[in-house]
């Protein structure tokens, strides 16, 4: 698909950065890495999500607070649901796609209502 520039345009918007800060610094990805994980329950307060790769633990992260202390923990997402899936007669369609991809998305909506916190690298 061809888009033609007059019917483009370019908006200036503000975006507003929360940045974790522990006694007065910005926190740093080794002070994030060091942060316990513990499960998340009723109790906890959540602060924001934090998008950084650990390698063999995940990509997005929970920081919240718990009893005056910070921790971390995943954010576990559903896999992805497949369009197609492979059977011995070749490829199908999976006929619960739509609905899967409407959890997802409803999942990844209400994760989208959380700040995302910046850490310093």
């Amino acid at each position: 698909m061809i888009v033609e520039t007059k019917s483009a345009s370019l908006n200036t918007m503000s975006v507003t950065i929360q940045a974790l800060h522990v006694e007065g610094k910005q926190m740093t990805l080794a002070v994030f890495r060091q942060l316990p994980i513990i499960d998340l329950n009723e109790d906890c307060s959540v602060w924001g999500r934090v998008l950084y790769s650990i390698k063999d633990e995940g990509d997005e992260w929970f920081v919240f607070s718990y009893k005056n202390c910070l921790y971390k923990n995943i954010v576990s997402l559903p896999k992805f649901p497949s369009k197609q899936y492979w059977t011995n007669k070749g490829w199908k369609i999976n006929p619960d796609y739509e609905d899967e991809i409407e959890i997802y998305e409803g999942i990844r909506n209400k994760l989208n209502l959380i700040p995302q916190l910046f850490i310093a690298v």
